[in-house]
């Protein structure tokens, strides 16, 4: 019990102040306010406010409190639809904020005369990955419902009638895996990896080198600290992904370790970006200094 509530509270602690420092490096350093860093700012955001929603019922998880969400409607509303909801939504803006900013870092890097992802270009993308996040996780207002059950409060998947809740439920998960994870893994992956191809394997002519040189050095350090932070998120969410599958197709048992490590991985990701972008960032390094 102990090493649950360090590991979470670390984790949760480093993620709140992480985030919120990026956020306010990018707001308030007039060099850092580019395309790509306010997508940053989005993913923080994004972060910032899933472990806000997240933490607390994990915290009530781990102390076997969770019968307290359900002791009254209100609260029950707020566990069953609000964090459900919460999850789904900040989790998909995560994942297409990811592949807005690797799109970014394509154009940029690989297509600099068709670069679409300009200032006002971005001013109606982030509302976009925001309400396509909505409509991914909305269902979850429809299905989970709060029932009256022999006096008692419960949580209930319930997908209307004439539709089998397991299997309407089955399908659900694989849309979202397919649409949340799989789509954008599958197009960032792609594009990291032409990116790649473009600024380690081409040659510079060494007559253009002085110049060229810096700024593919530049972009290697960029392109570097993002497909970091992708990696990581895959690495994080993963594994859940998988037990998600095992639970719903082949209703599988979960051993107890296995489900708390995925858990914690989860919440992780949230962690890491703002110490990979400090790691890997001279100019974030120096914002955070500035806003400290």
């Amino acid at each position: 019990l102990v090493i649950k509530t360090f590991a979470l509270s670390s984790i949760s602690l480093i993620a709140i102040l992480g985030n919120v420092l990026v956020i306010a490096a990018v707001y308030r350093v007039p060099r850092m306010r580019t395309v790509t860093n306010y997508l940053i700012v989005n993913l923080a955001t994004a972060d910032l406010l899933y472990v806000l929603i997240d933490v607390p019922p994990f915290y009530l998880e781990i102390f076997n409190m969770f019968e307290w969400c359900l002791e009254t409607y209100i609260r029950s509303i707020y566990f069953c639809k609000v964090v459900n909801f919460g999850q789904c939504l900040l989790v998909s803006t995560s994942v297409l904020t990811l592949a807005c900013i690797a799109a970014d870092r394509y154009f940029a890097i690989v297509r600099p005369l068709k670069r679409i992802l300009t200032k006002p270009v971005f001013r109606w993308l982030v509302p976009v990955v925001w309400v396509i996040s909505a409509g991914l996780a909305t269902p979850i207002l429809y299905a989970y419902r709060v029932i009256n059950y022999q006096g008692y409060f419960v949580c209930s998947e319930e997908w209307g009638p004439g539709l089998d809740v397991v299997q309407t439920s089955r399908i659900y998960t694989l849309v979202l895996f397919v649409v949340g994870y799989c789509v954008p893994f599958v197009v960032m992956a792609t594009m990291y990896s032409i990116m790649f191809t473009k600024l380690w394997v081409r040659k510079i002519p060494a007559s253009a080198c002085s110049r060229s040189c810096q700024i593919v050095e530049s972009r290697k350090k960029a392109v570097i600290m993002l497909i970091t932070v992708f990696v990581v998120f895959v690495c994080c969410w993963l594994p859940v992904q998988v037990l998600g599958f095992m639970w719903n197709y082949g209703e599988y048992d979960i051993p107890a370790p296995a489900l708390f490590a995925c858990k914690i991985l989860m919440r992780v990701h949230a962690a890491t970006s703002p110490c990979i972008y400090a790691a890997f960032s001279e100019n974030f390094r120096n914002a955070f200094k500035m806003v400290i």
